[in-house]
């Protein structure tokens, strides 16, 4: 049997953020009594976001065995939810102490976000909650051979939003522009519009730079586009606030050198698979360095083609499992 539910509250509800977190929650219990009908292996999905703030959502995966909850998290939630809600927290350490739930967090980085944040504490210490990590799959993947040759070109992917901060990758390609002087170099952001005036802002920045003809935004038939964005560029940028990234991976088995924050660098190694930047000027540094020297940037490449295998559908199915059994 498996159950399957998605839905956005930013769409359906118009209430406080609190409101609708204990609706979810609601829905939440609704699911785990469902669970217990039957002692199979069942699998839940779900989804949580708010008005207020889209792009903070929970998106895991509920898996109930007769003895054992895996909250699967590839999102910060915590971010929104404020100490101060003690009736929502107290309603969430009813259900932690009722069903005993193994937390599974998609990275290093983002497990050590959980535990220093003041709601993470909370849960962590007060109810003693087993946690482990276990590294999503890339959706885009290239199973092919490293390609042979590659454009001037940086891209950007990931859905046009704020939190993305692709407007920092226009600012970054101008001063790159300036040092490499490259009239060829290129710029793409590929991505689906998740907040119009955002778009519009990246739009106005392209104006102001004078980079219409070297800095390029796609919005339509994105899946297609971004696989041969990956093969043709040279240098990914990601400047997400979020954690792990699984357009580095992506990025990586095409043979393009990520250069991505301190948040998303679980998934490469630094200064072998990719890049670590921790301030805009790190980013046009390194980018400028690889740009400029072909021999670098090629023995990066391989690298990354190389480093990308080892996130693969047969270990995240293996470390699933040994958390399921142990």
């Amino acid at each position: 049997m498996c159950i399957r539910d998605r839905f956005k509250a930013h769409e359906l509800y118009r209430g406080s953020v609190l409101a609708k977190l204990y609706f979810h929650a609601l829905r939440l219990i609704k699911y785990i009594c469902l669970s217990r009908l039957s002692s199979r292996f069942k699998l839940f999905s779900y989804f949580i976001t708010s008005v207020e703030n889209p792009y903070d959502f929970i998106f895991g995966i509920l898996v109930k065995s007769m003895i054992k909850n895996i909250l699967y998290i590839q999102a910060p939630f915590w971010h929104s939810l404020k100490v101060h809600h003690r009736l929502l927290l107290k309603f969430i350490s009813i259900l932690f102490r009722k069903v005993n739930i193994h937390l599974v967090f998609n990275s290093k980085n983002m497990m050590l976000d959980a535990t220093k944040s003041p709601l993470g504490k909370y849960f962590l210490k007060k109810h003693s909650l087993k946690a482990s990590i276990v590294e999503p799959v890339p959706k885009i993947i290239n199973t092919g051979p490293l390609p042979q040759s590659k454009d001037d070109i940086i891209s950007i992917i990931g859905r046009i939003s704020p939190e993305k901060r692709m407007h920092l990758g226009i600012i970054a390609f101008h001063r790159v522009l300036l040092k490499i002087k490259n009239p060829k170099l290129k710029l793409f952001i590929v991505g689906e519009v998740n907040d119009k005036k955002y778009l519009q802002l990246l739009r106005r920045l392209i104006r102001k730079y004078r980079l219409c003809n070297n800095v390029f935004i796609i919005t339509d038939n994105v899946k297609n586009s971004i696989r041969n964005i990956y093969a043709k560029s040279k240098v990914l940028w990601n400047f997400s606030e979020g954690f792990f990234g699984l357009v580095n991976i992506e990025a990586m088995s095409f043979g393009t050198v990520p250069i991505v924050t301190e948040g998303c660098s679980d998934t490469i190694k630094n200064n072998y698979s990719g890049f670590v930047a921790y301030t805009l000027k790190d980013f046009i540094d390194i980018t400028v360095k690889i740009l400029e020297n072909e021999k670098i940037w090629q023995k990066i490449s391989k690298n990354s083609y190389d480093f990308s295998k080892k996130f693969s559908i047969t270990r995240f199915n293996r470390k699933l499992l040994n958390i399921i059994t142990e």
